[in-house]
């Protein structure tokens, strides 16, 4: 387990009623409070009075964080440099402390302040339960509490100097946990709940290196990384942000080639509860690994549709043609392309496939630059010559795609979509190679249940690109992906487990180079060991691979596969009801888990307000309905009546309106939420949505907080477990924050610690009744 990252918090530890703000990674217990000045009142009938000194929070800030990690044999060795700032007029003095984790294996632990070496002390978990249990009684705020029963280095810092910055350098050696082929990193950056302030600059870079056996799969489920392979036994993964918010560790996951194995990497994660009722969830890896340089790519062919239409005038069409250019450019020598532009009529640069040689690449990139937005839309004229093109010289061993791309509706020849959609799929049915059609959607007047249900029936996906984004950008980081295919026509087989259902992707799509997949399901213990069987083809041949794996019957690590798979569930339950229409039990699916992981977007809002009203759920512990975090009551009936008419016709738009920009943004949401292969992706639909929901003077807000399993809604300052919303027949156990029985409740059930640090007032549901925790 990995030593905390970061969790720097500034306690003022004398006379302290509220919790100050963190950053780092550490703690700095600052020894004395800032004492300011009271200004004078300006009245010009108040007599004026000498000034009385008040107490005033000013945290050290984060100005930069650097984290370098080099993992050789499972063997992580970090270095942490960060640097903080004062922004006091006063000279400060304080305590570093460093947490860390129960398990944690320290080979070597090193620290620098201001480029002098510092013997830290070593305090072993039950003084280090003093240190945390007096923070907690002075500071009134039991954050830093979840790391009770965990030892600490500490070491004094002397002087903090006024408008100054503090250099802090931090070494150390772990070895690293594994998880069935599985290793674990873990880095600790979520200060969210310390703090309200993000870090100035963040650059994390974690290099892995193997001595003999080759790095498979690669995978973090809680960042977006950047992840550069270096042969097949060197990866560096990098991220790199600033004024970054902390709300999520970083994690990161990796494989090894065993002796023996397969070229295509299978390895397998589990989560699951000790209710055999609930089942387990797991998560599937799948990675080609490195590509061998003598290795030639798997020939393919393309046809690259892109629109041409008057709509198209101006940038977007000089966008679209450069993303052209580079897909051509980037063709491999034994690929076969064409290329076919759009408007009134279907216009193709060859009239067939042709090889991609410098010659016919030279003439398809002349042919763009040509290119001229003017005339109409004739949408199904180009997909029926792109479908002719391909099935003219198919073959079973080429993988067969199609990129498609518009920014309009159809509005020369068929223009209605399941017209359209029927001709596609006549004209694809005698292919002897499966054709994938992947399309994308520029700006906001595009028919997005066309393209939805073109990619549905071709098991591709849509792409949709905003106003606000680059169609170069957008189209040739797609590209660069699918580029390269592997492994194609792939089927999973689990046997072991007693079911196995409810698994996403539905249709698996094909494997690239330097891509890995990610499946998520439900199964049901049976066996423990199972056997996970992946069939695929490679240049037209059938292969067939055989793995063994573990599929527990309690597992409560890796806590954020259910997360991820209800994120997935979610994203095709709300495509079945935006495209296929609307049912009851679709809807209430929807709201109950969007409740339960905390997916809460502006078309699952109105389900959970729905469902809640339906059921009698009491106003003041409702999932949703806080005007801010950390407001002093819910929100009054007329502003709930005005809100949930307000999310009710965003959903009503997102059911019903297949153009336009919430229509849009709707599908491109839908999308995310539907291949999400990290937690990274709620954010990023969240972002597609919001900044258009964001127009709106108030908003229907939430704030979620899943805690080992747990979610936990904020209702005013309360945290509310979703297990603990109806306490009208529950058993109550009151608990007062901060007294003797609180602690010692504490001491007797230390796992309840990681949920009572949430904050003074927490309810939380344990062992068959609701521990109710006020300040």
């Amino acid at each position: 387990m990995k030593i905390p990252g970061i969790l720097l918090k500034l306690f003022l530890l004398s006379q302290l009623l509220a919790p100050a703000l963190s950053h780092g990674h550490g703690i700095i217990i600052i020894d004395h409070p800032i004492v300011i000045p009271r200004p004078p009142p300006h009245h010009p009938h108040w007599p004026p009075r000498p000034p009385r000194p008040i107490r005033q929070f000013l945290p050290l800030e984060t100005r930069s964080l650097q984290v370098e990690t080099s993992i050789v044999e499972q063997v992580a060795t970090t270095n942490i440099r960060q640097v903080f700032f004062n922004p006091s007029g006063q000279r400060l003095e304080g305590t570093f402390i460093f947490p860390v984790p129960k398990g944690a294996s320290i080979d070597k632990f090193q620290m620098e302040v201001n480029g002098k070496m510092t013997k830290a002390e070593l305090v072993d978990s039950k003084k280090a339960r003093k240190i945390y249990e007096d923070i907690v009684r002075k500071a009134r705020d039991p954050a830093l509490f979840e790391y009770a029963g965990q030892s600490l280095f500490k070491v004094r810092i002397f002087p903090i100097e006024p408008r100054k910055e503090k250099e802090i350098k931090i070494k150390f050696t772990e070895i690293l946990p594994k998880d069935g082929r599985m290793v674990r990193y873990l880095h600790q950056l979520n200060t969210k709940k310390y703090s309200s302030r993000p870090v100035g600059e963040l650059s994390l870079k974690v290099e892995i290196r193997s001595n003999d056996a080759e790095i498979k799969s690669v995978y973090s489920p809680s960042h977006e990384i950047e992840l550069k392979r270096h042969g097949k036994q060197r990866v560096v993964i990098g991220l790199e942000k600033k004024n970054m918010t902390m709300d999520t560790d970083f994690l990161l996951y990796y494989s090894l080639k065993e002796k023996d194995g397969s070229d295509v990497d299978l390895s397998v994660l589990t989560h699951a509860s000790s209710d055999p009722d609930d089942g387990g969830h797991f998560m599937l890896l799948l990675s080609p690994g490195a590509w061998k340089k003598e290795e030639a790519p798997i020939p393919k062919d393309i046809v690259f549709v892109f629109d041409s239409s008057g709509s198209m005038r101006g940038q977007k069409i000089e966008q679209a043609k450069e993303a052209m250019k580079f897909c051509v450019e980037s063709l491999n020598a034994e690929d076969r392309f064409e290329i076919i532009r759009f408007s009134t009529e279907a216009e193709p640069v060859f009239g067939k496939l042709v090889k991609a040689s410098p010659k016919a690449r030279k003439k398809a990139v002349k042919f763009v630059d040509s290119v001229r937005a003017i005339g109409g839309t004739a949408i199904e004229e180009a997909l029926l010559d792109a479908s002719s093109t391909v099935s003219e010289k198919a073959s079973e061993g080429r993988p067969t795609q199609i990129i498609f791309m518009t920014d309009g509706q159809p509005t020369i020849g068929a223009i209605d979509e399941d017209v359209i959609i029927n001709s596609l799929s006549k004209k694809l049915k005698n292919v002897k190679s499966r054709v994938r059609v992947f399309c994308f959607g520029i700006g906001t007047n595009v028919n997005t249940h066309l393209l939805d249900k073109i990619t549905e029936n071709t098991n591709a996906i849509s792409q949709y690109v905003l106003p606000e984004e680059d169609i170069e950008y957008k189209v040739s980081r797609f590209y660069s992906k699918i580029s390269e295919p592997v492994l194609a026509n792939l089927k999973i087989g689990i046997e072991g487990p007693e079911r196995v259902h409810k698994i996403y992707p539905k249709a698996l799509p094909d494997l690239f180079k330097g891509d890995q997949m990610v499946v998520m399901g439900r199964y049901k213990p049976g066996k423990k060991m199972a056997t996970v069987t992946l069939t695929g083809t490679i240049r037209g041949k059938k292969q067939n691979f055989s793995y063994k794996a573990a599929f527990h019957r309690e597992n409560k690590g890796n806590s954020f596969i259910p997360r991820l798979w209800a994120t997935r569930r979610v994203g095709y339950l709300l495509d079945e009801i935006r495209l296929h229409g609307e049912k009851k039990e679709l809807k209430e699916e929807v709201a109950n888990l969007a409740r339960k992981y905390g997916i809460v977007t502006p078309y699952t809002s109105y389900l959970i307000l729905e469902d809640e009203e339906a059921r009698e759920v009491p106003l003041a512990r409702r999932s949703i309905g806080g005007v801010a975090p950390g407001a002093p009551a819910p929100l009054v009936a007329k502003d709930r009546a005005e809100l949930t008419a307000r999310a009710k016709e965003s959903y009503d738009s997102f059911k019903s309106e297949k153009s336009g920009d919430l229509a849009v943004r709707g599908a491109a949401a839908g999308s995310v939420l539907k291949n999400a292969s990290g937690l990274s992706a709620y954010g990023a639909a969240r972002k597609i949505t919001d900044s258009k929901q964001a127009e709106a003077k108030k908003q229907l807000t939430t704030e979620n907080r899943i805690v080992s399993g747990k979610t936990f809604h904020r209702v005013g300052n309360v945290w509310i477990d979703d297990d603990a919303r109806d306490d009208s027949k529950q058993k109550i156990e009151e608990l007062k924050f901060g007294t003797k029985e609180y602690f010692d409740f504490l001491e007797k059930h230390p796992e309840m610690i990681q949920w009572l640090s949430l904050g003074t007032d927490v309810d939380v549901f344990h062992q068959g009744k609701i521990l109710r925790c006020r300040r």
